[in-house]
């Protein structure tokens, strides 16, 4: 359970606008994060359906693999970048 944004910012002693600017970095964050997580998930789900219908376009489907990963790098980017 995390303490109310009103005690971190008395303890922190920071001003309503660092209190905004930290929301604001916070919803950018999710914003990105999300956007990464639904790209993912529709990447992932057009590899399945190639895999599904037996496609044995190997180039095609590493490259799908590498992007997915390439996804996945950069949510973890995001992810560290705002610890």
């Amino acid at each position: 359970m995390q303490p109310p944004a009103d005690a971190i910012k008395a303890y922190l002693n920071l001003t309503d606008s660092q209190v905004t600017s930290l929301r604001t970095l916070q919803t950018n964050q999710r914003n990105a994060m999300q956007t990464a997580m639904n790209e993912i998930g529709t990447k992932e789900r057009a590899l399945r359906e190639r895999l599904q219908a037996g496609s044995t376009d190997a180039p095609a489907l590493g490259a799908a693999l590498i992007e997915i990963e390439n996804l996945r790098k950069r949510l973890q980017t995001l992810r560290d970048g705002f610890e």
